[in-house]
């Protein structure tokens, strides 16, 4: 009598567990998607920055962040010579993206992150330190921008992505004279405020 309630107990444990498993497997898969929207909402390729990608037309982009707010600003504001004005998208008051197009055309040239939670495959975006960057690009040299005053750049030479950094003559990153303007960078604390692609 005793054998087969230890027979019957052993196959409900069995089941049981069986049925554990199985529902711990399908929570794991959700909580990978959840991941994986997570990623492609803040990735930083040489075309795209979240949602919004090179290319694409302001209709097509306006609906990608149909829940955000969108603000027409000059494109001065962000150091794009020339007239005219781009897209701020902010989420709250949260700044996520900065975009325009060339004057006549509807295609996004340029798009801007600002937010910190964007960043490339390799972890690296806004509030990057110069000391982190060093690390991937260990012969890197920043670029004191003559266009637009107090902007400093690291330009990563096979994506083309820009690290850009808003400084003043206190915060300056490398050491320029009104004939050099490239320097290696001598404050190795600051960190990257804005990420930027460009066709």
């Amino acid at each position: 009598m005793r054998q087969p309630l230890i027979l019957i107990a052993t196959a409900l444990l069995f089941q049981f567990c069986s049925k554990a498993n199985k529902k711990n497997e399908e929570q794991k898969k959700e909580v990978v998607t959840e991941k994986t929207f997570e990623v492609k909402e803040f990735l930083i390729t040489p075309k795209s920055i979240g949602f919004a990608r090179l290319g694409e037309t302001m209709a097509d982009f306006k609906q990608a962040y149909k829940n955000c707010d969108l603000t027409t600003v000059p494109v001065w504001n962000y150091c794009v010579d020339g007239g005219g004005n781009g897209i701020l998208v902010s989420r709250g008051k949260e700044k996520l993206l900065f975009v325009w197009t060339m004057q006549g055309n509807d295609s996004i040239h340029s798009i801007t992150g600002l937010n910190k939670h964007f960043q490339t495959k390799e972890g690296l975006g806004p509030t990057t330190s110069v000391g982190q960057l060093i690390k991937h690009y260990p012969s890197l040299t920043l670029v004191n921008d003559m266009l637009c005053e107090g902007l400093e750049f690291f330009r990563e030479p096979k994506t083309r992505i820009y690290f850009e950094f808003v400084s003043n003559d206190s915060t300056r990153i490398g050491r320029y004279t009104n004939e050099i303007n490239i320097s290696v960078p001598f404050d190795t604390i600051r960190r990257v405020d804005r990420i930027v692609i460009s066709k």
